[in-house]
């Protein structure tokens, strides 16, 4: 299909990256430009630490929290069980507890069979406790558990809390999470889904490893730290909704079998590379606030047919954020009002294809286009529809003459084509 001039993209500066990663191995995580937190070192299967060497121009606070500290905390607090639940006071004069920390080795400190709705208060004698957080490794490994519901008192899940419980459908986070610790539902591999609350701010590496049968994630507006690859090998995913400021690149590695990916109006970047070579990706729509997407985000998407882009100002976007296949054959939907600057645009005006009907229309179905009008010898059932989607004709008629000057999209018989006149 003959395709538009190209012409240079506008300059393309990448925005300040708001989260950096040191070594493949993902043993610690750099959050921000101003501070360093470096997680407990967990011992993962068939990972080693690489060496880091970091240089920063600012000023970094650096937080080691070490494995014998946490031991020794958890030595030293008084635990005391709850219908049949192992609980340690957090807080004496709070009044606050978690779910008891496993062994320093991965040990549970609970195991429970069935699904689990864990209480918004317990009581140790007369004196009650509100549930704050869930402890390290508290039930890592418990392969009876086979679904969790996390109350709204909870603001932490600890490291590996849920690590290996394989049978577990169904994880419900409570909405005043803050954060979800490394491996903390690491191959859980029968999950169906996960909804992570707006209040989350931090997940650590690995959160949601090897949930391989995780058809759908949902992640809210609060997100802003976040480990290596979170959601690494859930190749069952299907959907993706976000709504965090930032998706950055290796969130989703290895769960290639993504066919949508839904980005809210609190988006406003998707890292250079984020989704490259999600070969099953098919549809994508961009909240009103994305104003960049970095060089190949979507490149080797060959699947990728339909585009919704809801911002007024066309995102800066690279020429290589998009394969050619996906310029010349995607179905571009963008806002009325805004339709000239995506076309002007020297990167989104390569969806709008100014040489007439795609030969594959012709080739297939027998219709052409004489001036501006569409000639349908066959009297197909066609429905044309402008480039924000609204439908400029349906019918079966033979000559469809009326048609303003611009781009469109043809449907017949199931297939769909970009036009122009």
């Amino acid at each position: 299909m003959p395709v538009a001039a190209t012409m240079p993209c506008p300059l393309f500066v990448p925005p300040t990256e708001a989260a950096c990663h040191f070594g493949k191995n993902r043993m610690f995580s750099i959050f921000d430009a101003n501070s360093v937190t470096i997680h407990p070192v967990t011992i993962l299967k068939g990972i080693q630490a690489n060496r880091l060497t970091m240089s920063l121009t600012k000023n970094i606070i650096i937080s080691a929290m070490l494995t014998i500290a946490v031991a020794a905390n958890a030595a030293n607090s008084r635990e005391f069980t709850y219908q049949g639940l192992r609980y340690s006071v957090r807080d004496e004069i709070g009044k606050t507890c978690r779910l008891a920390e496993g062994d320093i080795t991965g040990i549970a400190a609970n195991t429970y069979s069935g699904y689990l709705t864990i209480p918004a208060k317990v009581w140790d004698g007369d004196t009650e406790y509100e549930v704050y957080e869930i402890g390290r490794n508290t039930f890592q490994g418990c392969e009876t558990l086979t679904g969790v519901k996390i109350p709204d008192t909870v603001r932490e899940i600890g490291a590996s809390a849920f690590k290996d419980c394989w049978q577990m459908t169904e994880a419900v986070i409570g909405s005043r999470v803050r954060v979800i610790a490394p491996e903390a539902f690491y191959g859980c591999s029968y999950l169906a889904g996960i909804s992570i609350p707006d209040e989350v701010q931090e997940m650590g590496l690995m959160a949601f490893a090897y949930c391989e049968r995780m058809q759908y994630v949902t992640i809210g507006s609060s997100l802003a730290k976040v480990g290596w690859d979170p959601f690494y090998d859930c190749i069952g995913v299907k959907r993706v909704e976000t709504n965090c400021p930032t998706i950055a690149k290796e969130w989703f590695a290895d769960s290639k079998g993504l066919r949508e990916l839904v980005t809210g109006d609190r988006t406003t970047t998707i890292a250079t590379g984020a989704f490259k070579d999600f070969t099953n990706l098919e549809r994508l729509t961009l909240g009103r606030a994305v104003s960049w997407i970095g060089p190949e985000a979507f490149a080797g998407c060959i699947r990728l047919a339909d585009i919704k882009a809801n911002p007024m100002n066309p995102p800066a976007i690279a020429e290589s954020t998009f394969s050619q296949t996906t310029y010349d054959n995607a179905t571009l939907s963008v806002p009325a009002s805004a339709e000239n600057s995506y076309r002007t645009n020297p990167c989104w005006g390569k969806f709008f294809d100014s040489s007439g009907i795609t030969n594959a229309v012709s080739d297939h179905h027998g219709i052409s286009i004489e001036g501006n009008t569409v000639i349908n010898p066959g009297n197909l059932q066609i429905t044309i529809y402008t480039m924000t989607g609204s439908v400029a004709y349906s019918g079966s008629t033979q000559r469809i003459g009326h048609l303003a000057h611009g781009a469109y999209i043809l449907a017949v018989e199931g297939d769909r084509y970009k036009i122009y006149f």
